[in-house]
């Protein structure tokens, strides 16, 4: 019997990561970085449409391609290139890319509900039926996707050098791990590459088949998009 719980409640767990780790991957891919065809159907969507494409304009048009632009750790190349951007935002969506520091963070209610509400919803399910138990920790995990986006994400375009000279205690601990280094390589390759490595929980790009192992950034990293 205690066997039996031990690997239900495995099951759950690990279910559970799929879960968040999926749902990142896929709304990462399939809203952020959604294609054409996808973006002229939002228009037929009414209020919902629109906030899938306000999300798709911070991130795809002014993160990748109006920030981070020659560099993955410099935001804005010049004073010059900060100004005309922001000359270009006007009303609610300049206030709101302020707020998120032009897309490198989320804040709205949308956006904080569109990362988590689907994970948690579905893993409190999976962990009802699988492991009553562990329903609060399967709720935790699917909380994962918000958490890392909002605030590790924002460290992940930070020179490791630059956050170590500032660090202590458990933030220090972080930035030092391989952990955290693996992850800022990983998600370089999305910006120099695109359409891969949509993950902040490593998972199901894999499954997903957008992985992308790229050995000489993951051994040699300065954060310039070179060719290749």
């Amino acid at each position: 019997m205690t066997d039996h719980r031990e690997l239900t409640m495995l099951l759950c767990l690990f279910l559970s990561y799929l879960v968040a780790s999926a749902w990142e991957s896929l709304a990462h891919w399939q809203i952020l970085h959604a294609g054409k065809h996808a973006r002229q159907r939002w228009r037929d969507w009414g209020g919902f449409g629109d906030l899938l494409r306000l999300a798709f304009f911070y991130h795809n048009r002014v993160h990748h391609r109006r920030t981070f632009v020659s560099n993955y750790w410099v935001q804005f190349d010049s004073p010059l290139q900060r100004q005309r951007l922001d000359q270009r935002l006007k009303g609610e969506i300049r206030k709101r890319l302020m707020s998120n520091g032009y897309g490198t963070t989320i804040t709205g209610f949308w956006e904080l509900f569109t990362f988590a509400a689907f994970p948690m919803l579905l893993n409190s399910v999976l962990c009802a039926l699988l492991a009553p138990r562990w329903v609060l920790l399967g709720i935790m995990i699917g909380l994962l996707p918000l958490l890392m986006t909002k605030y590790i994400h924002p460290l992940l375009h930070v020179d490791v050098n630059e956050l170590s000279a500032g660090a202590n205690g458990p933030r220090q601990s972080l930035i030092q791990s391989g952990s955290f280094r693996f992850l800022q390589q990983y998600h370089f390759l999305h910006h120099k590459y695109g359409l891969v490595n949509f993950n902040l929980l490593p998972g199901a790009d894999l499954l997903l088949f957008v992985y992308r192992y790229d050995r000489r950034h993951f051994i040699s990293f300065d954060g310039r998009y070179h060719p290749g």
